[in-house]
């Protein structure tokens, strides 16, 4: 039925598993276009979304590095969606690049615009603007983003 002879079946068996195995697809690797990034920096949970925040909150920006979080985020800070900023907590750190949302009254119409490049739309990122920021921007970064204006502790919280 396999094309098995009786003799070798083990070893016909073997090779007849083996080419299954090895004609399958390989995995696909993990989608990180500009367009999922921008799409995941805008559905960050509150008004601050980092890289780490991105690793810590979709599975498949695991192991995103900070080039492809920042093209993005400089993208979308052309558009006018928010501001990308580097914060350093300690001395001689290096800085983490953090980008601070507008607010949804301030980004609905530019959301709205862009609609066709598969962004967000308004809703979700109200929704998701409004959400306690991930608990991995800590206590110092929150701080910092504060004192430098970007934010107020109102948002943080």
């Amino acid at each position: 039925m396999c094309g098995c002879r009786e003799d070798n079946s083990k070893i016909s068996v073997f090779v007849f598993l083996s080419q299954i195995v090895t004609s399958a697809s390989p995995p696909t690797p993990v989608d990180r276009s500009k367009e999922v990034v921008m799409r995941c920096i805008l559905l960050g949970k509150g008004p601050v979304t980092s890289q780490y925040t991105l690793r810590n909150n979709f599975s498949k920006l695991r192991n995103i590095t900070r080039e492809e979080f920042t093209e993005p985020a400089e993208y979308l800070q052309s558009l006018q969606l928010g501001v990308l900023v580097d914060i350093s907590t300690t001395k001689g750190s290096r800085p983490t690049p953090v980008f601070i949302k507008k607010h949804p009254h301030e980004a609905e119409n530019i959301l709205r615009m862009n609609s066709g490049r598969g962004l967000c739309t308004p809703q979700e990122y109200t929704e998701k603007f409004h959400m306690r920021v991930s608990t991995v921007i800590s206590l110092r970064q929150r701080a910092q983003l504060v004192t430098m204006g970007l934010v107020s502790e109102k948002q943080l919280k």
